[in-house]
């Protein structure tokens, strides 16, 4: 799988990841922004075409990936009418995670972390090889807690994602009491 990312990386297509072995109708769809033989980092693109953030994964779970199809063209054509450019994140091809919660940590950007079949949002407070300790943030933008998750079960890490920015608007609105 690893020299087909490669390879789609050197031609900078942009390419549909499978990484979800429970339900093999779930993809992202993006370009890669960060690739080594172990983590792939991906520019998301949204079903609408729009610019959806940056998701990581290990290469290990990525178990198709489709490039030229109908839907890689669709996603394409939609998003010649929209503004697709985010945040430009520039991590090393060797440190992609390390520089993945460097970033989020320095610059206090919400991260969604997906594992087990469930998510955790929030800030990193700090993390080692083994753990990440996280600042959670409910879905109306309010602290709720701080949890310490183990880095062997994460999946997937979101930054700068569509819903992560909506949580961060919510965060940033004091008027927003998050109990409606």
């Amino acid at each position: 799988m690893y020299r087909f990312l490669t390879k789609i990386n050197d031609e900078k297509k942009a390419v549909s990841i499978y990484s979800d072995s429970e339900n093999d109708t779930k993809f992202n769809v993006g370009y890669i922004a960060a690739l080594n033989p172990e983590q792939l980092l991906l520019q998301n693109i949204s079903p609408g075409g729009e610019y959806d953030g940056y998701m990581w994964l290990r290469v290990e779970n990525v178990f198709r990936c489709s490039v030229n199809g109908k839907y890689e063209e669709k996603i394409l054509q939609l998003g010649r009418t929209k503004d697709r450019r985010g945040l430009s994140l520039k991590v090393q091809q060797e440190n992609i995670l390390q520089d993945l919660l460097i970033y989020a940590m320095k610059e206090k950007r919400l991260l969604e972390f997906v594992f087990l079949g469930g998510y955790i949002t929030g800030y990193i407070l700090g993390f080692s090889e083994e753990a990440l300790e996280i600042q959670e943030v409910n879905e109306y933008g309010k602290i709720d807690g701080v949890s310490c998750i183990t880095m062997g079960i994460v999946d997937e890490i979101h930054l700068d994602s569509i819903t992560c920015r909506e949580v961060e608007r919510l965060k940033d609105l004091d008027s927003f009491d998050g109990k409606r």
